[in-house]
């Protein structure tokens, strides 16, 4: 089956009980946070993250917090039993970067989806075709983030293993535009971005230099 179009941002600003925000590969919760710099409060928070510093630093800030501590340790049985609890939710965001190691040019050593932490490109589709499986009343809705500076070849790979859930290629977007970070990163969205000055939809690009 193919995978729906993009379709226009879904969220309105009433989403303290509709709304399930899932975060793998969480860090310290730039998910979270972006929701709430956006005014945005979800019913349901769940991080999935493997780093105890950083899962510890998720808890003090969003005691609420549903925590895992790997993609892989995510069973249908805990989705079912965490989601069963807030019967009110209408959508879901999925927000996650995988491990940037095997596609960043700051690692000299790097060799793309030969190193095994590439693995967990197919894990994030996984797990966002297994909640629309096990949740089809819940419309959801993913973001994929990785750094811009990887092969193009690793780029393409990427668009084409996301198929299954949105068959696009990514949004370019620099932190520089709105701060004084300089962090290109690529973003993969099932939902359009909208057009503006700080954002490029990346087709037969190459970008060289990112980090």
């Amino acid at each position: 089956m193919d995978a729906p179009p993009r379709s226009a941002w879904p969220y309105a600003k009433s989403s303290k009980d509709s709304l399930v925000l899932i975060a793998p590969y969480d860090g310290i919760g730039g998910a979270r946070r972006a929701l709430e710099l956006l005014g945005l409060e979800p019913a349901l928070y769940i991080s999935i993250e493997q780093d105890p510093a950083c899962a510890e630093v998720v808890k003090r800030q969003w005691p609420e917090v549903v925590t895992f501590g790997s993609i892989e340790s995510v069973t249908d049985e805990c989705l079912i039993e965490t989601l069963a609890k807030y019967p009110k939710l209408q959508e879901g965001l999925v927000i996650g970067g995988p491990p940037c190691q095997p596609f960043s040019r700051l690692n000299e050593e790097r060799t793309g989806f030969e190193d095994e932490r590439s693995d967990q490109v197919g894990n994030y589709v996984e797990l966002v075709a297994r909640l629309k499986r096990l949740f089809p009343k819940i419309r959801w809705s993913d973001v994929m983030e990785n750094v811009a500076s990887m092969m193009p070849t690793d780029r393409d790979e990427i668009t084409k293993r996301l198929e299954p859930i949105h068959p696009s290629p990514p949004y370019l977007l620099d932190a520089a535009d709105l701060g004084p970070v300089n962090r290109p990163r690529l973003y993969w969205t099932s939902f359009e971005v909208y057009d503006g000055e700080h954002t490029e939809l990346i087709q037969e690009k190459e970008h060289e230099g990112y980090i």
